[in-house]
């Protein structure tokens, strides 16, 4: 498994850039939005308020609110309960 930047702090991912190792669950403040992001059977799925993102292999999704910060979220690994996530967010 590839070493994620950030580790488990998951405050790094407050101004929207991260890269964070994911076990199970996890709460994440994306620029002031509340996700929850859960990882089984090698997929990870980025909940909020408005929707969800699902990523598996080497996935890629990207999301926002029209005039808001585009999110792009991206897997760098992916096993059973386990991922590293790569958040970018352009405003």
């Amino acid at each position: 498994m590839p070493a994620a930047k950030d580790g488990q702090n998951y405050k790094a991912c407050n101004d929207g850039t991260c890269e964070v190792l994911i076990r199970g669950k996890a709460m994440l403040d994306i620029t002031g939005d509340k996700s929850t992001v859960t990882v089984v059977d090698g997929t990870l799925k980025i909940t909020d308020g408005n929707g969800y993102v699902s990523l598996s292999g080497n996935g890629m999704s990207s999301w926002g609110d029209s005039g808001g910060p585009l999110h792009t979220a991206s897997l760098k690994y992916a096993e059973g309960d386990t991922a590293v996530l790569v958040l970018t967010t352009r405003k």
